[in-house]
Protein backbone atom coordinates (compact mmCIF):
# COMPACT_ATOMS: atom_id res chain seq x y z
CA UNK A 1 0.00 0.00 0.00
CA UNK A 2 2.95 2.53 0.47
CA UNK A 3 4.25 1.80 -2.63
CA UNK A 4 1.22 2.07 -4.13
CA UNK A 5 0.72 -0.98 -5.58
CA UNK A 6 -2.70 -1.85 -3.52
CA UNK A 7 -5.78 0.09 -4.05
CA UNK A 8 -8.23 -2.12 -0.95
CA UNK A 9 -7.73 -5.43 0.90
CA UNK A 10 -10.53 -7.69 2.34
CA UNK A 11 -10.24 -8.68 6.00
CA UNK A 12 -12.99 -9.78 8.34
CA UNK A 13 -14.41 -6.80 10.04
CA UNK A 14 -12.89 -6.77 13.41
CA UNK A 15 -9.41 -6.92 11.42
CA UNK A 16 -10.59 -4.28 8.99
CA UNK A 17 -11.46 -1.62 12.33
CA UNK A 18 -8.21 -2.29 13.80
CA UNK A 19 -6.14 -1.96 10.83
CA UNK A 20 -8.16 1.66 10.30
CA UNK A 21 -7.61 2.76 13.89
CA UNK A 22 -4.29 1.86 14.25
CA UNK A 23 -1.88 0.48 11.10
CA UNK A 24 -3.44 2.32 8.35
CA UNK A 25 -5.13 5.52 10.22
CA UNK A 26 -6.56 7.01 6.69
CA UNK A 27 -7.92 4.04 5.99
CA UNK A 28 -11.44 3.67 5.65
CA UNK A 29 -13.65 0.64 5.89
CA UNK A 30 -16.26 0.79 3.08
CA UNK A 31 -18.54 -1.90 3.97
CA UNK A 32 -19.05 -5.49 4.81
CA UNK A 33 -20.30 -8.47 3.54
CA UNK A 34 -23.66 -10.00 4.92
CA UNK A 35 -22.76 -12.84 6.79
CA UNK A 36 -23.16 -16.53 6.12
CA UNK A 37 -22.41 -19.85 6.75
CA UNK A 38 -21.66 -20.75 10.53
CA UNK A 39 -20.99 -17.76 13.08
CA UNK A 40 -17.84 -16.39 14.04
CA UNK A 41 -16.52 -18.42 17.41
CA UNK A 42 -14.47 -16.92 20.45
CA UNK A 43 -12.62 -18.75 22.29
CA UNK A 44 -10.15 -18.35 25.77
CA UNK A 45 -6.78 -19.68 26.03
CA UNK A 46 -5.47 -20.85 29.59
CA UNK A 47 -2.53 -22.35 31.10
CA UNK A 48 -2.76 -26.27 30.71
CA UNK A 49 -4.80 -27.79 33.41
CA UNK A 50 -5.69 -24.23 34.78
CA UNK A 51 -8.39 -24.39 37.83
CA UNK A 52 -10.09 -20.91 35.96
CA UNK A 53 -11.73 -23.14 33.26
CA UNK A 54 -14.72 -24.53 35.36
CA UNK A 55 -15.21 -21.06 36.89
CA UNK A 56 -15.08 -19.70 33.48
CA UNK A 57 -16.89 -21.61 31.73
CA UNK A 58 -20.09 -21.44 34.61
CA UNK A 59 -19.87 -17.85 34.01
CA UNK A 60 -20.28 -17.70 30.29
CA UNK A 61 -23.15 -19.97 30.25
CA UNK A 62 -24.89 -17.88 33.34
CA UNK A 63 -23.97 -14.90 30.94
CA UNK A 64 -25.36 -16.72 28.05
CA UNK A 65 -28.64 -18.00 29.98
CA UNK A 66 -30.02 -14.72 31.16
CA UNK A 67 -29.50 -12.74 27.90
CA UNK A 68 -26.01 -10.26 28.58
CA UNK A 69 -23.47 -12.54 26.35
CA UNK A 70 -26.29 -11.51 23.51
CA UNK A 71 -26.55 -7.90 24.80
CA UNK A 72 -22.74 -7.32 24.79
CA UNK A 73 -22.38 -8.93 21.13
CA UNK A 74 -25.03 -6.41 20.12
CA UNK A 75 -23.69 -3.67 21.54
CA UNK A 76 -19.75 -4.17 21.07
CA UNK A 77 -19.79 -6.39 17.69
CA UNK A 78 -23.03 -5.78 16.15
CA UNK A 79 -24.43 -2.23 16.64
CA UNK A 80 -21.15 -0.65 16.63
CA UNK A 81 -20.44 -1.28 13.01
CA UNK A 82 -20.88 1.55 10.84
CA UNK A 83 -19.92 -0.31 7.59
CA UNK A 84 -22.96 -0.69 5.23
CA UNK A 85 -23.35 -4.42 4.26
CA UNK A 86 -23.18 -5.14 0.63
CA UNK A 87 -25.63 -6.99 -1.37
Amino acid sequence: MEAGQIDGIVVDLPTAFYIVAVEIPKGKVVGQFPAAGDPEQFGLLFEKDSTLVACVNSAIASLKSDGTLEQIQQEWLADKTSAPVFS
